[in-house]
Formats: structure tokens, sequence, C-alpha cells
């Protein structure tokens, strides 16, 4: 719950663990946006992409 409330406060979000789905998309979507502004190419599905202290699996 730490993590949700860290992330909460740098990105200005009100996401709680009750609603961890929410939290979950916003975190892949932000993972994605900063992928495709890198350039960089999409990871491959079985491995988890690292995003600061933040991960999600399968963009």
């Amino acid at each position: 719950m730490e993590i949700i409330a860290d992330y909460n406060q740098q990105f200005g979000t009100n996401h709680s663990f009750n609603e961890f789905d929410l939290y979950y998309q916003d975190v892949q979507q932000r993972i994605k946006v900063e992928i495709q502004q890198q350039g960089l190419p999409a990871p491959k599905q079985d491995r988890p992409v690292h995003c600061g202290r933040y991960a999600a699996h399968r963009l």
C-alpha cells in the first residue's frame, strides 16, 4: 500500500488498494507512453517492464 501512496504523490493520482486494477492500468499506460517517447522497442510479453520503482507485466 505504501507503493500506491508513493505513486499517488509522484503522479498526482488518487488510487487505492480497493481499486488495484485501475492503479495497475495507470502504471501500464505510463510505461507504454515512456517506451514510445524514448523510441524503444516494445518489450516481450513474458518479461516484466520496470519504470523506476514501479513494475508492470504485459503491456
